[in-house]
């Protein structure tokens, strides 16, 4: 399992290659998000501890070349185009995406978990 972590001001992680974008919602909103890859069900539960998680939301799956970007919105006001950053990581492959929710959580979960 990778640990990455993104920033949020549209409460999401931004995912996307080189014909789209889609933004994951993170399960709290604005702020940092905890971002992992790889993780098996072993994981999840062990995520659930550590971030006081009461339930995993399904938000879809990614297939093929799957970029994440360390910000979620990359609009360019001056050219009215997306602009996105390097990606922090790129996965291949199909990929169920969560995203964990509960009453104390302090920054958003994002799960890839390999299919």
């Amino acid at each position: 399992m990778d640990h990455l972590y993104t920033e949020a001001d549209a409460g999401s992680v931004l995912i996307g290659n080189d014909t789209m974008r889609y933004q994951v919602r993170n399960g709290y909103g604005d702020g940092l998000t905890h971002v992992y890859t790889d993780v098996s069900k072993e994981d999840m539960v062990a995520l659930e501890d550590i971030h006081d998680i009461s339930a995993w939301a399904f938000e879809g799956v990614a297939c093929g070349t799957t970029h994440i970007y360390p910000y979620d919105c990359l609009y360019n006001t001056e050219t009215g185009e997306l602009t996105p950053e390097p990606p922090l990581a790129t996965l291949e492959g199909r990929y169920a995406i969560h995203s964990g929710h509960g009453e104390c959580m302090k920054t958003g979960v994002v799960i890839f978990v390999k299919l």
